[in-house]
């Protein structure tokens, strides 16, 4: 058993204990550091144990959200719609000319500009009608938008140009 670096507080009128770190991980200072943090958002009114909850939840999700995941389970989904042949060659442009680039960000932090540079970088080697299959591929004109993935991915793909 590890020994813990923890601070008890009161919120709603309910005794809780939040788990600062594991000694020696976590050095007295950064402990003090946590706790003062934790001090704030009760004087603000939140729980720090939720607080805490929040972000740890949210960093899963950001791991098991990455562009390279939602786009698998996009191509998985939309399977039916599409030939044999058609969905392989999908699932390789993924794998060479997306994956690389963009498929281990979080989905929520892909922007426009992430989505055009890769496209530019697949231009840039003459390979023009990829660039295009592959920003329809990543649902520049239709499936991010409606989506809402990363806040804005497929509002401006093209960057001013065409593709």
């Amino acid at each position: 058993m590890g020994k813990y670096w923890r601070m008890d507080y009161r919120f709603a009128d309910k005794r809780r204990t939040l788990a600062l770190g594991v000694y020696p991980v976590v050095s007295l200072a950064k402990a003090r550091r946590r706790r003062d943090e934790a001090r704030e958002l009760l004087a603000d009114g939140g729980d720090p144990a939720k607080a805490k909850r929040d972000a740890k939840r949210a960093a899963a999700d950001s791991v098991a959200n990455t562009f390279e995941a939602v786009a698998r389970r996009w191509l998985e989904k939309t399977a039916a719609n599409r030939a044999v042949s058609t969905q392989e060659k999908n699932t390789a442009w993924l794998e060479k000319n997306i994956s690389p680039y963009l498929g281990p960000q979080p989905i929520s932090t892909v922007t426009a500009r992430d989505v055009l540079v890769t496209l530019q970088k697949i231009e840039a080697r003459g390979a023009v009608e990829s660039a295009h299959k592959i920003k329809q591929l990543c649902g520049c004109d239709r499936y991010a938008p409606r989506h809402a993935w990363a806040g804005g991915v497929g509002s401006d793909c093209t960057g001013g140009r065409s593709l």
